[in-house]
């Protein structure tokens, strides 16, 4: 994460949400993803995530219920600011 920002209870409340929720840095690196969101991946850790948003996008393919793509991942959306 952004050296010198102390993020230990926004990590918290994250922490015990049902939903899954990744942190991403503005450099784009990924910082944290809470237990849900590493399931819903198939991940057991961070590192499976990929460390940036460019590996992530490479690492998985999003497809809506009806598998449909997406014209933009959420997490760009995210970075786009």
């Amino acid at each position: 994460m952004t050296a010198g920002v102390d993020r230990h209870e926004l990590r918290q409340i994250i922490a015990g949400l049902s939903e899954g929720v990744i942190l991403v840095e503005p450099d784009q690196t990924i910082a944290y993803a809470n237990a849900a969101a590493l399931a819903m991946h198939g991940a057991e850790s961070l590192d499976e995530l990929g460390p940036t948003v460019d590996a992530y996008r490479d690492r998985f393919c999003l497809r809506y219920r009806n598998n449909v793509a997406p014209n933009q991942y959420p997490i760009e959306r995210v970075v786009a600011g």
